[in-house]
């Protein structure tokens, strides 16, 4: 049985509160710890601890109501933090509620989950609830730094999808983890498929190529039937391959007007050897369109529209209309190469990701912003607009302050930008402090040490991101120190390329 006695501290500074929203529970001084043996159960305020080999726990955690890293999952106001994400933990975690923590929830207590956070959110779909004790505790975990744990629930849903596939081909298709990882389960082909990372999500991929003149199907006729859950979502596939190596010449391949492409998205999944290039997207309200398209999976599965890019200038500063008005700039130039450039994707297509790529920030060896082992650095923010689409410049016209996480948390920020140790504000137009604005980027000040939007904002001294204000250039893109900051950056303009999906 396991024991809940014996919790070995090497050094440590602990205080264990109960019953408190929005409250510290366990904390942990900074270079401090505290080891756990394994088996041995660390319980406060509802959370249950239990590691199934020796954890050193160098986090303090809060218990709030709210989650932190946004989430599409319907969870309870029971939510548990991390600061800073622990060190790798195996083992469970079991979560005990009141019933009070169920009131709103539309679905069957049986279906609450254990979610937790890492990169991204994760749904345990073989947590095991208890209704009558009032607690959910999850699968065994292995190897995960975890920053935020809660319970949820997800409705299942079932979709059906058929793409065609050139014939040796070893990708099948594109799995986003914006809810949760992905699994094989189901299908008479299922043995014939694996699921492997693809960037900061996952994609299935054939066990061996698929060959047209050797079919491994069940039937031999080069029709592969497989099916993948993620725990909420299931999608039936029919995978088909072509005798031919190379795209298929069918609608909707990106290849001339009358064969644009619904997205970039749909011509990875339909199309996934595609490489990087011009494609024909078929945008609402304009049409057939030539795009730049990133569809290397390496970044974060590929799939992405380039919608603005920006030289080391002015152009696209927090003011421009080019961030709020259906205008363009030099639509026709659909390269990568250095300029200034808005297309219609910003202004027609409704996007749940976008992407920044910093064409002129190098990597730090295999550190490279949100999507490591790139040559350059980037950001990256899935489901900006809390899981909804949204046309570009209708969301930068109509939002104020969308905060999506300490700034320091934000694995965009890395060592290239500046920072000062108060407000640490990540997100979207960002309009704290008047003369600090930014697009897409950050908020700081060095006044005192309280995260947004509990602290002084009245004379923040550094910014940095896309579309900064007048106090800071009216960079386009860039980090800027006025003074007093607690880390440099690169502070200067920077290019740009925003991409959208």
């Amino acid at each position: 049985m396991n024991s809940k006695i014996s919790i070995r501290i090497l050094s440590f500074l602990i205080c264990i509160l109960f019953n408190t929203v929005n409250s510290q529970i366990i904390s942990v001084a900074s270079g401090s710890s505290i080891n756990i043996a394994s088996g041995t159960v660390l319980s406060a305020d509802g959370l249950d601890i239990t590691p199934s080999s020796n954890f050193s726990l160098n986090s303090s955690v809060s218990r709030t109501s709210a989650v932190a890293n946004t989430t599409s999952f319907p969870y309870i106001p029971r939510v548990y933090q991390f600061s800073p994400a622990t060190n790798a933990f195996s083992g469970t975690l079991k979560i005990n509620y009141i019933d009070n923590d169920l009131v709103g929830m539309n679905l069957p207590e049986s279906n609450l989950k254990v979610i937790y956070h890492t990169t991204n959110w994760t749904f345990d779909s073989s947590s095991t609830n208890d209704a009558a004790a009032n607690s959910t505790i999850s699968n065994s975990l292995s190897s995960v730094a975890l920053d935020e744990i809660a319970l949820a629930t997800c409705l299942p849903v079932s979709n059906s999808k058929s793409v065609k596939l050139s014939n040796q081909s070893t990708h099948a298709v594109f799995l986003s983890t914006a809810l949760s990882s992905w699994s094989v389960s189901s299908g008479v082909d299922a043995a014939d498929f694996s699921i492997t990372p693809s960037g900061n999500n996952q994609e299935l991929i054939f066990n061996t190529p698929a060959v047209y003149s050797n079919p491994q199907d069940s039937n031999s006729d080069n029709i592969y039937l497989v099916n993948v859950s993620n725990g909420c979502e299931i999608q039936n596939l029919t995978l088909t391959i072509s005798p031919l190596c190379g795209n298929w010449d069918e609608d909707g391949n990106g290849r001339s007007r009358a064969n644009a492409a619904v997205s970039a998205y749909q011509l990875k999944q339909s199309y996934p050897n595609s490489p990087d290039g011009v494609y024909w997207i078929d945008l609402p309200n304009v049409g057939p369109t030539q795009v730049y398209c990133i569809m290397d999976s390496a970044y974060d599965g590929g799939g992405w529209m380039l919608a603005m890019k920006a030289t080391r200038g002015t152009t696209f500063n927090y003011s421009s209309t080019y961030w709020t008005t259906t205008n363009t700039l030099n639509p026709t130039d659909n390269t990568r190469n250095n300029g200034d450039a808005k297309y219609a994707t910003m202004n027609n297509y409704p996007a749940k990701d976008i992407l920044a790529v910093w064409p002129d920030i190098p990597n730090n060896s295999s550190e490279s912003g949100s999507i490591d082992n790139l040559t350059n650095w980037t950001w990256l923010q899935n489901n900006f607009h809390n899981g909804a689409t949204i046309v570009p410049i209708t969301f930068f016209s109509t939002v104020n302050n969308v905060f999506k996480s300490d700034a320091t948390q934000f694995n965009g920020k890395g060592t290239v930008f500046s920072s000062q140790v108060g407000v640490r504000f990540y997100g979207f137009n960002y309009t704290g402090n008047s003369y600090s604005r930014v697009r897409w980027g950050f908020g700081w000040n060095e006044n005192n040490s309280a995260l947004y939007p509990n602290t002084d904002q009245g004379s923040n001294d550094v910014s940095g991101g896309l579309g900064m204000d007048s106090t800071y250039a009216n960079y386009s893109a860039g980090d800027r120190i006025q003074c007093c900051s607690n880390n440099t950056g690169i502070n200067r303009s920077a290019r740009v390329e925003l991409y959208i999906r």
